[in-house]
């Protein structure tokens, strides 16, 4: 499908834009290979979810660009432009998990044992804090 030109512009930027594509996008990866993984996955949702990123590009385009527009924030992207990004962000993910390339981040996006919870003892154990007097006995006993 080809795209607009002011949809090409938004992708364009959000591809180019260090800060969208590489701290921003990858929230969005986890949360559709999340999805994929647990079956749960839905193409409509999906669109949906990448609006957000859409509008999350459209907004820094028009901050970077100075470029005001009838649409607030989103300066010159109207609704249905900011969609069609949002669709082709979502089928370059499909294109993706379908071709295999995005299964190789997913080690790197979700690692085995990353989150474990703390232990009860753990968890109660306070700091604790030597004044210096005691810290100087202390250093006095491991002398003897």
């Amino acid at each position: 499908m080809e795209l607009s030109h002011e949809a090409r512009d938004l992708t364009l930027h959000a591809e180019n834009n260090a800060d969208l594509w590489n701290r921003r996008r990858p929230e969005f990866l986890k949360n559709s290979i999340r999805r994929k993984l647990k079956g749960t996955y839905d193409s409509e949702k999906a669109a949906k979810l990448w609006e957000y990123f859409a509008d999350e590009a459209a907004a820094s385009y028009t901050t970077e660009h100075r470029a005001s527009g009838p649409h607030g924030k989103y300066g010159i992207f109207t609704k249905a432009e900011r969609r069609e990004a949002a669709r082709h962000f979502r089928d370059q993910f499909e294109d993706q998990w379908n071709s295999g390339e995005i299964k190789e981040y997913h080690s790197d996006l979700f690692p085995k044992g990353a989150k474990k919870k703390a232990t009860k003892k753990a968890s109660r154990k306070k700091p604790t804090v030597k004044s210096g007097a005691a810290q100087l006995r202390q250093s006095i006993r491991r002398d003897k």
